[in-house]
């Protein structure tokens, strides 16, 4: 392709000649994703990823025009991906206008660069000048584009050198053929394909390079492909570098040390291995996502708060993160696999160059069994309050007795309420003198009723018991304290102790039943008296089966 010279852009005009690219690619599993989320009551995370999966940002682009007077939109191969077609949007005077299903028209097979042709004839952008003279080391320049932020594509216009005019590395391609520019300009997620640009003479911005990797693992290190690229097609291998691989190497190791620190995995995990996923295994996996997790989908962006959950799943068999151990990285035909050990077991992941940088792309273990293996142990209450009623009979002489309780769930495994209790006793237990001697007799039968109100608070421990997260077993203690009124009022206290059997409902509610042992503790009684040597406390236990409803 011959690129003109005769065009010139302004600062004023630079957003009118830079872009942002979308390529919609997450519609159908995304949707289902967002219809997950609904389900579970995240409302504010289900629109935010509704208007991201609808067509998000993934990278920049700029224009230029050839000498068939046609305007094209140069951007990264590894923006555009595999898509047929993109949209492209501009601001023009001020007022976004997107160009949409514009066509994929060429990728380069050996260098990251790709064009884009206009899906309409009648495009006003200004097309970018550009120079193919190398720069000077020192020479002052600008990057224009539209990194992410807060999920959507923010104008950034950066400033800085070059810091190194020519760089030949196997990193970039064949070293007799390709050098690039290493320059300080600000480059981020979503700067992809934007343009570098230096000022001529009368201060107007011209183009010389497409910005296309950050050194993740170096301070202001950015590199952008001369423009004079686009006229040539080499054998450079660009995909296929010892320098790549080391790049991916300490990535790997990074995303370790991150899952073990329980450290933000978002920037290691694509889009792509995100959106595939159908809705029952994403419904597993944010079964099983820790509480921290969750609250951060109500507050902070759902998108990298969900990676961090997938991230967490890739390793889903491993019980012990201590026991894992990263065994090194090697290139591929479709990308670079690292391989990582647990116990007797490999797990292998495949990176590439996406949008965003290098990022997992694929797992050797099926994704829907690594969240399942992740599902056994302790189950996630996800709701938040209980009630529930029961029956019983006391030992010996202590009578029945029937409970309602409400029971909140703050925070995981504590809960907090209040219970009502009713029900009667067989007798009754006094303390006499008897020869100087306290003894406890039973002196008179009858049915007293037994009216009681506590309040509780106490522990949960549930246990899944089957891969998908439904049935469970929930053990569980609490202590009460209050009032029981019977022919007089005391002041009591209960211990329990039991076990609740669950099944946890589409709508993430749950029903149970359950049994328990209960120990009431009586006080003595208001206006009760007794000799220095009477008896405060009378015990009475209780076996009781229960029935109740979460939500």
């Amino acid at each position: 392709m011959v690129l003109c010279f005769s065009a010139t852009v302004s600062a004023a005009d630079l957003k009118e000649s830079v872009c942002y690219i979308e390529k919609h690619k997450a519609s159908v599993s995304g949707e289902q994703i967002v219809k997950v989320l609904q389900d579970n009551s995240y409302i504010s995370a289900s629109k935010k990823l509704s208007l991201y999966v609808g067509g998000h940002s993934v990278g920049s682009g700029f224009v230029i025009k050839g000498n068939d007077g046609k305007l094209t939109v140069v951007t990264n191969k590894h923006v555009v991906g595999d898509a047929k077609s993109v949209d492209v949007t501009f601001t023009i005077n001020g007022a976004e206008v997107k160009y949409s299903g514009c066509k994929v028209t060429k990728v380069f097979d050996d260098i990251d660069l790709a064009l884009v042709s206009f899906s309409s004839d009648e495009v006003k952008c200004p097309a970018l000048g550009v120079s193919k003279d190398k720069p000077a080391d020192g020479t002052e320049v600008w990057t224009a584009g539209f990194p992410v932020l807060a999920n959507k594509p923010s104008w950034q216009l950066g400033k800085g050198i070059v810091s190194n005019n020519s760089v030949r590395d196997e990193y970039f391609g064949n070293v007799d053929s390709v050098s690039v520019i290493q320059h300080t300009a600000e480059v981020d997620p979503g700067s992809s394909g934007g343009p570098l640009l230096v000022k001529d003479a009368k201060g107007e911005y011209v183009v010389i390079g497409v910005n296309t990797w950050k050194a993740h693992f170096r301070e202001n290190t950015n590199f952008s492909i001369p423009v004079k690229e686009l006229d040539k097609s080499h054998d450079s291998g660009i995909s296929v570098s010892s320098k790549m691989k080391e790049g991916v190497e300490k990535a790997a190791e990074s995303f370790l040390s991150d899952y073990k620190e329980k450290n933000d995995l978002s920037k290691y995990v694509s889009d792509d291995i995100l959106f595939n996923m159908d809705s029952e295994t994403f419904s597993k996996m944010f079964d099983n996502a820790s509480v921290d997790l969750k609250s951060k989908l109500r507050q902070d962006e759902p998108v990298p708060v969900l990676k961090t959950m997938v991230g967490n799943a890739l390793f889903g068999n491993v019980k012990k993160a201590e026991d894992l151990t990263y065994q090194g990285t090697e290139q591929t035909q479709d990308g670079f696999k690292s391989t990582y050990k647990y116990k007797d077991k490999s797990i292998d992941l495949v990176w590439k160059e996406t949008g965003d940088g290098m990022q997992i792309v694929e797992t050797s273990e099926n994704l829907e069994k690594a969240v399942s293996s992740s599902s056994k142990g302790l189950h996630y209450v996800d709701w938040t309050r209980s009630i529930e009623g029961g029956a019983g009979t006391g030992s010996g002489l202590t009578g029945k007795l029937v409970d309602f309780t409400m029971n909140y769930y703050p925070v995981d495994y504590i809960s907090f309420g209040w219970s009502f209790e009713f029900g009667h006793t067989f007798a009754h237990f006094e303390e006499v003198s008897h020869d100087g001697q306290n003894q406890q007799v039973h002196y008179e039968k009858g049915n007293s009723e037994l009216f009681g109100l506590k309040l509780n608070i106490g522990g949960n421990c549930p246990f899944n018991l089957g891969a998908k997260n439904k049935v469970f077993v929930m053990p569980y203690g609490w202590l009460d304290l209050g009032w029981n009124i019977s022919d007089d009022m005391y002041f009591a206290s209960g211990t329990h102790a039991g076990a609740r059997f669950g099944y946890t409902t589409k709508k993430k509610n749950a029903v149970f039943l359950g049994a328990e042992f209960y120990r009431r503790n009586r006080f003595m009684t208001i206006g009760e008296t007794h000799d220095e040597d009477g008896c405060d406390i009378m015990h009475a236990n209780y076996f009781m089966l229960k029935l109740g409803y979460a939500y």
